[in-house]
């Protein structure tokens, strides 16, 4: 019996058409025997209590809900016909889970409905749609529940909304539109995400997994696809859980959520996947196929490749922070196509895997501490950053160098660089270690910042190329280095290394230290050079050439071989060493033994005696030949001797056309095999003279004289003796009496030469002969006390000439020179000299007062030292700038004459002293104090930075806010702010003086003042936001405001006074007066 209810009414039958509103059901497996059966109202049922034809066409009103159920174990097959707008269809329920199959169903577009999978098992046979071509389009929203299952034709299908969970199978291409679900989803199609999902299930067998663009899927499942999926990204999946599958493509975005991976080549895919990869999670490679990754991913979960090759191209890159592990042997990293350099934080992997760089570069970012035993080539590079240590234990082929810019690369096993690639060590406390690699190492050149280090271990080190390099850092260990390459490696840091150094190639320049004690060797063809020192002994068959223009070498002990080349740069005779490119010279000091062999190269710009070696051992051997040049324009060499004769020393006696050499042998007038000097007296006449050998005594020739021996003494000149050169090689020499003839061999300066660290005194008179100047070199003090009448001159080239008078320095009509020396007076004098300040630069030294009228121009820097005062009442335009180290430099003397160009450094006392009104526009710095002495105005333009206060002791100082430096202004006098921009002023004003504010610009005054004279505004604005409560402030025109204390306020007619800064109050300590207006 079947029963029908018609509208809620029990017992109405149908012939032909049965109306549904109730529950029915039917035990029989006959047809059901209507043509058509509308479901009405919301309780519609129709349950299969056996295989059941539901032949009819069954359809619904709008809005109905109905249900159609077949219980466990049956079939219940039916043909939809018309599903109005607003249905809800069940089929199956939690406890009828036998199988609905749908024959048909006849949709129409414009009808939304809602479909419910309830229980059991739903198939949908292929269906009819009028106006669309997919069944799903029309279904609003597709709820699978009670793990029931819904089983899709071989036609391609789309739910709009998917929700609940149980499972679907798909046989062609299924599209979800959207929808949160747990459904399993199988079979081998694909499966298209449209609209934004949450998928918590499960996927079988799924062929491709496709997210299209503006869709995010969410996934939180690692079993959500098999690993044989191919994975298509055009939109945005969020992994909340990790995921394996073979292909990745497309061009959205992956979000990785925490602790998730995702692992792409699983079944050897090659695909390139163009979007970005962001999120907490990693990356991991499977499979022999090939991953290309060409968008810009921030994931920082790191990256393994355990199987194939993972390539970075285009704009393709990882986040700086995530690790990179090649897990696999065959395992690859491909950076070639990538544009530009990439970064990636640690390196790790096992041998056998293999990292291609292209032509670009590999940052290295881990702060970690990783491994890598593969290979890294191409020409590109390998920058290392983060504080850990990077161990490489592969051999490295690439060749576009290594830069270690934090902590430690090293190398360890068989790990290696490539020989030709550079290494840069580029800042404190990066480290290169190759004390556990297997074999010794060979490098490109070497460069580092000074607090790096090279840590050898037992290991040689081999560096260098055709290119000049700096190493400024430290190489320790037992280990050696040697040096190949054409080009010149310099070793500026001070280095511990214990073993052997050999220059094979190039040069070696050490301007640091080698403090251990591993033999130095320099191979013929090679170049040592330098202003360091080695502590070992070093052997040369190359090259020696100490210094760099010029300097000093220090060695252990050494020995020239026959074939060596020694190199010396001569400037200045006497001078032992030094680095001024002027006045200094080379010079090589051996602390142990020196055998001299091969050939001497030098290059002389002078006449006179040069030291070459200083030695603390014994000395061996000679050189084999030897070459002596001109270096300057108009000096020819007529004879180069060495001379050995005096212990310690090696030196080089170069003469000029016309010289000849001798030495003082002191009271001795006949030979005895040294060279004595000391005391005894000079004349034309006598035999005190000798070569440098003590062999041959003769009287004085006239040219060059050595005063030499073991002390110096009084040496008492007879007469009038002419001389070229004079040199004092021993300290204490003092020439006295008689008359000193200046006769050159060439040119129109006679030379007095004085060696560092010796002092030498004159108090012979000094006359013009055929020559009319002295010149003063070397780095020695040398005094002049005699009344000189020499006309042409005085330069001083190097070290001090000291005089206390102006006759010194001979004929008024005589200049001075400054090119390198220093000028000290030790009594108080005036003089009207013109001085040339060269570019070497001059010094003077007063100490004691000296005024000085004449004109002082040139290039070079002037610097006052010495405790006195130097007065300039010249016209000064010397270029270099003023440098006052000690006393006081004062311009002017009361009058009218004195000026000052250029910026000063001042760290004692700058002063002007004049009755006239001057201006001053240098920049004054330092830590001094600035003086105004003298009736007249001074005008400051510059800006000024000096620290050490400002006194006006007269007149009136003029500037602006920016003029005075930072220190206290004493102020006897009258200060004038000419202010025509807004500033403010911190300094401190005392004294009885007076202060003028002028100009249009606001000047607000925050310091504690305590002057006691008035202030006068002229112009602009006065803001007192400090005190200045002991002076009247006179109003002749501007403003007065602030919210400081004044003594007093006279304002007269146009001037104005506002308190406060905006609102506030000023204080008045005394009387207010306002003009009327």
């Amino acid at each position: 019996m079947v029963a029908f209810t018609y509208a809620g009414v029990q017992g109405v039958q149908a012939q032909s058409n049965g109306n549904i509103g109730g529950f029915d059901e039917v035990s029989t497996s006959n047809p059901y025997p209507y043509s058509s059966l509308t479901f009405i109202g919301t309780n519609g049922h129709i349950r299969a209590l056996a295989d059941l034809d539901l032949g009819s066409q069954v359809q619904t009103e709008a809005n109905a809900v109905a249900r159609l159920s077949a219980t466990t174990g049956h079939t219940m097959s039916v043909t939809l016909d018309w599903l109005r707008q607003g249905t809800t269809l069940y089929l199956g329920s939690a406890t009828d889970t036998g199988t609905i199959n749908v024959l048909k169903w006849t949709a129409r577009w414009n009808n939304p409905t809602d479909l419910v999978i309830d229980g059991g098992t739903v198939f949908a046979s292929p269906l009819s749609v009028y106006g669309l071509q997919d069944l799903m389009g029309v279904i609003r929203s597709v709820t699978i529940n009670n793990n029931a299952r819904l089983e899709l034709s071989s036609k391609a299908t789309r739910i709009r909304r998917l929700e609940g969970g149980g499972s679907i199978g798909i046989f062609a291409p299924l599209t979800i539109d959207g929808g949160t679900f747990s459904t399993s989803i199988t079979g081998a199609s694909r499966l298209i995400f449209t609209g934004d999902s949450t998928w918590t299930g499960t996927g079988g067998s799924i062929g491709t997994l496709e997210v299209v663009p503006g869709v995010t899927l969410t996934t939180s499942n690692s079993a959500a696809v098999e690993s044989s999926t191919d994975l298509q990204i055009d939109g945005t999946h969020q992994l909340n859980a990790s995921l394996s599958v073979n292909g990745l493509s497309g061009s959205g975005l992956i979000v990785l959520g925490p602790g998730v991976s995702l692992s792409a080549g699983s079944q050897n895919a090659s695909s390139v996947f163009s979007g970005s990869i962001s999120g907490t999670g990693g990356i991991v490679k499977d499979g022999t196929g090939r991953q290309t990754l060409t968008g810009i991913n921030t994931y920082t979960g790191g990256t393994t490749i355990n199987a194939g090759t993972l390539a970075l191209a285009d704009a393709g890159s990882f986040a700086a922070s995530g690790g990179l592990n090649l897990a696999g042997a065959g395992a690859g990293f491909d950076i070639g196509a990538a544009i530009g350099s990439r970064t990636i934080g640690g390196l790790s992997g096992v041998t056998g895997s293999t990292i291609w760089l292209g032509a670009n570069t590999l940052t290295l970012g881990g702060a970690g501490n990783t491994s890598f035993g593969g290979s890294i080539n191409g020409t590109g590079g390998i920058v290392k950053q983060g504080t850990g240590t990077q161990t490489l234990t592969g051999i490295n082929t690439y060749t576009g160098g290594t830069t270690v810019n934090a902590g430690t690369l090293a190398l360890s096993g068989l790990g290696s660089l490539a020989a030709s690639g550079s290494l840069n060590l580029a800042a404190a406390g990066a480290k290169f270690d190759i004390s556990f690699a297997a074999a010794d190492q060979t490098i490109g050149g070497l460069s580092g910042a000074a607090g790096s280090t090279v840590t050898l271990g037992a290991r040689t080190l081999t560096f260098g190329d055709a290119t000049n390099q700096l190493f400024a850092g430290s190489i320790g260990g037992t280990g050696g280095i040697a040096k190949q390459g054409s080009g010149r490696q310099t070793l500026s840091g001070t280095s511990t290394y214990g073993g052997a150094t050999t220059v094979a190639a190039g040069e070696l320049r050490v301007d640091g230290a080698l403090t251990g004690l591993g033999a130095v060797t320099v191979s013929a063809g090679a170049t040592l050079s330098g202003t360091g020192s080695i502590a070992g002994s070093v052997t040369v068959d190359g090259t020696l050439s100490a210094g760099h223009s010029p300097g000093t070498l220090t060695v252990g002990s050494l020995t020239l071989n026959s074939g060596s080349t020694s190199v010396f740069e001569l400037n200045t005779p006497g001078v032992v060493g030094g680095s001024d490119p002027v006045a200094g010279n080379d010079l090589v000091a051996v602390t142990g033994n020196l055998r001299l062999g091969g050939a001497l190269d030098a290059r002389a710009a002078a006449a006179g005696y040069y030291r070459l070696f200083d030695y603390g051992g014994t000395l061996t051997g000679s050189f084999d030949s030897q070459s002596v040049t001109s270096t300057r324009g108009g000096f020819t060499i007529a004879s180069a001797q060495v001379d050995t004769t005096v212990a310690g020393q090696v030196n080089l006696v170069v003469l000029g056309t016309g010289q000849t050499l001798q030495f003082w042998d002191g009271a001795n007038t006949s030979a005895n095999g040294t060279v004595d000097g000391g005391a005894g007296s000079w004349s034309s006449f006598g035999s005190n003279w000798t070569d440098s050998a003590g062999s041959a005594n003769a009287g004085w020739g006239g040219s060059v004289g050595i005063f030499a021996g073991s002390a110096g003494g009084t040496v008492s000149v007879s007469g009038t003796v002419s001389f070229d050169t004079l040199q004092f090689s021993t300290n204490g020499y003092v020439l006295s009496g008689g008359t000193l003839s200046i006769v050159p061999a060439s040119g129109g300066a006679g030379s007095f030469n004085v060696d560092n660290g010796v002092v030498a005194s004159i108090g012979s008179t000094i006359v013009d002969g055929s020559g009319t100047a002295i010149v003063k070199v070397g780095g020695g003090t040398l005094i002049l006390s005699g009344n000189n009448s020499y006309t042409g001159g005085t330069t001083i080239a190097g070290g001090t000439l000291q005089v206390s008078a102006d006759a010194n320095l001979g004929a008024i009509s005589g200049g001075l020179s400054l090119d390198g020396g220093t000028l000290r007076t030790t009594a108080s004098f005036t003089s009207a000299r013109n001085v040339a300040i060269n570019a070497g630069g001059g010094m003077v030294q007063t100490d004691a007062d000296l005024s000085w009228s004449g004109a002082i121009s040139g290039s070079g820097a002037l610097t006052k030292t010495g405790s006195g005062t130097l007065i300039l009442t010249g016209t000064n335009s010397h270029a270099g700038g003023t440098t006052i180290a000690d006393g006081v430099l004062q311009i002017g003397d009361g009058g009218t004459s004195g000026s000052i160009t250029g910026p000063v450094v001042n760290n004692s006392t700058l002063a002007f002293n004049r009755s006239d009104d001057i201006a001053f526009a240098g920049a004054i710095s330092g830590t001094g104090d600035v003086q105004k002495r003298g009736m007249g105005s001074l005008t400051l333009s510059g800006t000024n930075t000096y620290s050490g206060g400002t006194v006006i002791a007269q007149g009136t100082l003029i500037g602006s806010a920016r003029s005075f430096g930072t220190g206290q202004i004493t102020n006897n006098g009258t200060l004038v702010i000419d202010q025509p921009t807004d500033a403010g002023f911190a300094n401190a004003i005392d004294g009885t003086g007076t202060l003028t504010k002028r100009g249009s610009g606001t000047l607000t005054l925050t310091g504690t003042n305590s002057y006691t004279g008035g202030t006068t505004v002229s112009g602009g604005k006065l803001v007192v936001n400090g005190s200045i409560a002991n002076s009247v402030v006179t109003l002749t025109g501007g403003t007065l405001g602030g919210s400081g204390t004044i003594g007093g306020v006279v304002a007269n007619t146009g001037a104005t006074v506002a308190p406060g800064n905006s609102i506030g109050t000023l204080t008045v300590s005394g009387n207010v007066s306002f003009a009327g207006g």
